[in-house]
């Protein structure tokens, strides 16, 4: 097997595009950790130290809540659809509570990714 030579910058750059690329509706929560601890080794050669490893720590967990949120919200439109038929035919005095409530389920999706942007490594 031929030796292959990396940059510090290029092993980084392949290990963040292959945590990004990492699908958890497939195996989910082992995938979670995975990632976590790749995200962590990722953040120590970074130079993030410990700060860096319980940001990449509170990513990985901040992005398991957005899932889970997601998962959530879905489940609760298709049962309360499910009661009901169809949108349309959801009680005209109820509609507007409902849809609201999916607004809040995308507006902490929202807050849960602006979240993990802010807990990146800031070099």
């Amino acid at each position: 097997m031929k030796d292959i030579k990396l940059t510090t910058e290029e092993l980084q750059a392949l290990i963040a595009e292959e945590i990004e690329n990492m699908d958890e509706g497939i195996i989910g929560q082992g995938l979670s950790r995975l990632k976590a601890r790749g995200a962590g080794a990722l953040a120590r050669l970074g130079g993030g130290g410990e700060e860096g490893q319980q940001r990449a720590k509170g990513a990985s967990i901040v992005k398991t809540a957005a899932l889970n949120n997601l998962k959530a919200r879905d489940a609760f439109a298709a049962d309360f659809t499910g009661l009901f038929g169809d949108v349309q035919e959801i009680p005209q005095d109820m509609q507007e509570s409902f849809k609201t409530i999916k607004e809040k389920f995308s507006d902490l999706s929202y807050a849960l990714g602006q979240l993990m942007q802010d807990m990146k490594i800031q070099r």
